[in-house]
């Protein structure tokens, strides 16, 4: 699986800016958190049908839990709605540089 790992922004998706309380969250704490196995979260990133994940460091990736949260209040079909495009740009981004 070749999935993206973005640089850390300074908003989540919902364009709030991230502070000191926003917190990354490891792939078994956001699987554990939304009952997900890891295939089942890396296909749907795959398809920017869910939030990104961050390179934090070097080897080291994480999902911001403020966009988690989002995911977890919209849904499955919202998220897509609202944020598939916006996830798509900014893999296209990271790809063109």
């Amino acid at each position: 699986m070749s999935t993206i790992a973005l640089a850390v922004p300074a908003q989540n998706l919902k364009g709030d800016e991230i502070t000191l309380e926003d917190r990354f969250l490891s792939c078994k704490e956001v699987c554990g958190f939304l009952n997900l196995a890891r295939a089942t979260l890396y296909r749907a990133m795959e398809r920017c049908e869910f939030p990104p994940n961050y390179q934090i460091s070097r080897g080291r990736i994480g999902w911001l839990e403020s966009d988690i949260n989002e995911y977890k209040q919209l849904g499955y079909l919202k998220f897509c709605n609202a944020y598939r495009a916006k996830i798509e740009s900014m893999r296209e981004e990271v790809k063109a540089a």
